[in-house]
């Protein structure tokens, strides 16, 4: 997490060509995060691929199948209520208890509504701003779970700064997050750090390369041999 990339994809069913095949590319190859995918957003799109008799989506199907302690699909929903151990909360009262903006510009009940007046660019951008609450909402447990704090500051702040850059007007809340400054120092540290570890590493695997090159073997074999 040295440094982020970031960007936006909408799929638009109807329009679209190949939805299915497309949304299966997109996470091919990628960790998934979701809120309660695995209860709602997967089933509902396997259903769909079966009615559309769509078979080859491997990456869509890898992700819905896993078992519980997979690691392809992590779904928070899951996380914060212990794998059912608990009744869970809903992403809005997770996101306002930790001062993530969340559900500011619409509501699931209000989907319907929006899309018979045809006001697609407004669904697209309310399902955005799901995408990046649940982006604020993972950045906060994984630091965690995994006792990283540079992890939580350099995915939030990155981010705040690159919906600042693109001009994301829709996302403005999370280009506004208290102590960005600090945040941005922590993410520049945590970037120190990690092209430390990634330059020692890469120090030790060249070693080892050296040291297991059978020419490299032969030839201190031979200057053994002439001093």
């Amino acid at each position: 997490h040295s440094e982020w990339q970031f960007a936006l994809h909408a799929i638009r069913f109807g329009e679209d060509e190949q939805p299915l095949e497309k949304l299966d590319e997109l996470i091919r190859g990628r960790g998934l995060i979701t809120y309660n995918g695995a209860g709602f957003d997967l089933p509902v799109l396997m259903l769909t691929a079966q009615k559309a008799q769509c078979f080859g989506l491997k990456a869509l199907v890898s992700a819905a199948t896993q078992p519980r302690w997979g690691n392809i699909h992590y779904d928070l929903a899951q996380k914060y209520s212990g794998y059912g151990a608990t009744r869970g909360a809903s992403l809005t009262m997770l996101c306002e208890a930790l001062s993530i903006p969340a559900k500011y510009s619409a509501h699931g009940e209000d989907v319907g509504a929006l899309y018979d007046a045809g006001e697609i660019t407004k669904i697209i951008e309310y399902c955005s701003g799901d995408v990046a609450s649940t982006l604020r909402l993972h950045a906060h447990h994984h630091a965690l779970e995994t006792g990283n704090e540079q992890y939580h500051a350099s995915l939030t702040a990155q981010f705040a700064r690159w919906v600042q850059a693109e001009k994301l007007t829709y996302l403005a809340p999370f280009a506004e997050v208290p102590g960005l400054a600090d945040l941005l120092q922590r993410s520049l540290l945590g970037q120190i750090s990690s092209s430390r570890y990634v330059a020692r590493i890469n120090s030790e695997w060249r070693s080892k390369q050296v040291l297991d090159n059978p020419a490299a073997d032969h030839r201190r074999l031979r200057l053994r041999s002439a001093g």
